[in-house]
């Protein structure tokens, strides 16, 4: 479960095969929008509109929104990366012993 200021609690899969799934349809999304942005801006250099302003101003925020997405989902894939590759090796018991060092000389304890 990832927690993100001013939103709601949203749940994203523990799966990292959904994950990528998820990923990859925001990233198509992504790619949407910004085709959609340069057709717009094209159409304002012909000619100056009010509402393809607007709707071009829309479609950055959704990109930032989307972006933001694609960067919690790299995230949660690495978290759950990180946390299956310490599970394997304390299960393998691959950890590396702690080793206690000697007291320097001097210390008389």
């Amino acid at each position: 479960m990832i927690l993100c200021k001013d939103k709601e609690v949203e749940q994203l899969p523990d799966d990292i095969t959904e994950l990528r799934q998820c990923k990859e349809v925001e990233l198509l999304l992504l790619h949407h929008l910004e085709r959609s942005n340069g057709e717009l801006a094209e159409a304002l250099e012909a000619e100056e509109d009010a509402q393809l302003r607007e709707a071009m101003q829309e479609n950055l925020q959704a990109i930032e929104k989307k972006q933001a997405k694609i960067t919690e989902i790299d995230r949660w894939i690495q978290q759950i990366i990180v946390a299956r590759a310490s599970v394997n090796r304390a299960a393998t018991g691959e950890c590396e012993p702690v080793v206690q060092e000697e007291f320097p000389d001097g210390l008389d304890l």
